[in-house]
C-alpha cells in the first residue's frame, strides 16, 4: 500500500521559525501548506487530522509561555494562552490518534529581531518612576539587543531539523524546548515552582474539608 506523505500546515511560513521548518519539510518530501499573516482558520484542518491521525504542532509558543519577563506582560499573556490551548488540545484529540507537540524555542537568529520597534512612549526613555529599574533595563536592552555579541545564538535551520525529526520519531513528550537559553530558563522556572510548592505545602494541605 502506498502511504501518502505527511502534509504540513504552517502559519507564518514566509520567514524565521516558520520558513525553516517549511523548507526542511519540503526537503524530506512532505507536502507543505504555508500561510503568511493572513491566517486561514486552522480549524478547517482539524477534521482531516481526526480522520487520518497525525501530529498537531504548536510552534508559536516560546520561553515566554512559561516565564514572564518585566515589561512584556501582554506578550507573555498571549504565549501562556497558546500554551494552555495546546495542552488542552492534546487531551481532546488523543482519542483520534493525534499527537500534539508544543515547540518552545529560545532566541533564534530570524528577521524578528530586526523588526522590533520601540514604542513611541519609550523613545526618550522610561518615566522617572521607572528609571534604574528592571523595566528600564529591559526597554533599553531590547532596543539594542542585536548589538550584544552572540546574544541570539539559535540556528533556525537546526531547529527545523529537530522539529522534523521529532514528528517522525516515536516520542512521548508534550513540550520540546529548543536552544540552550530556553533550557536554562525552563530549569529556573521549575526550581522556582518547586521552591514555592515546598514553602507552601503545609498550608495547602490543611485547606480540605474535614
Amino acid at each position: 500500500m502506498i502511504v501518502a506523505p505527511p502534509t504540513w500546515l504552517i502559519t507564518g511560513a514566509s520567514s524565521g521559525l516558520g520558513k525553516s521548518p517549511a523548507l526542511e519539510a519540503l526537503k524530506a518530501g512532505y507536502k507543505v501548506i504555508g500561510t503568511t499573516r493572513d491566517i486561514i482558520n486552522a480549524e478547517i484542518a482539524c477534521p482531516d487530522f481526526s480522520v487520518k491521525g497525525d501530529i498537531w504542532l504548536g510552534l508559536d509558543p516560546n520561553q515566554q509561555c512559561f516565564i514572564a519577563r518585566p515589561a512584556r506582560a501582554t506578550y507573555s499573556a498571549s504565549k501562556f494562552a497558546i500554551e494552555a490551548t495546546h495542552e488542552s488540545l492534546c487531551q481532546e484529540v488523543k482519542t483520534f490518534g493525534i499527537k500534539v507537540l508544543i515547540v518552545e524555542p529560545g532566541a533564534f537568529r530570524t528577521p524578528f529581531w530586526g523588526r522590533i520597534l520601540t514604542p513611541a512612549q519609550f523613545e526618550n526613555g522610561v518615566s522617572e518612576g521607572y528609571k534604574g529599574t528592571t523595566v528600564e533595563q529591559i526597554v533599553n536592552g531590547t532596543r539594542h539587543i542585536m548589538s550584544v555579541p552572540d546574544f541570539v545564538k539559535g540556528d533556525p535551520d537546526k531547529a527545523a531539523r529537530a522539529i522534523i525529526n521529532a514528528t517522525v520519531a516515536s516520542y512521548g513528550y508534550l513540550r520540546m524546548p529548543l536552544g540552550t537559553d530556553c533550557v536554562v530558563a525552563l530549569e529556573s522556572k521549575i526550581r522556582d515552582l518547586q521552591r514555592d510548592l515546598e514553602a507552601t505545602r503545609s498550608i495547602a494541605t490543611t485547606t480540605d474539608i474535614d
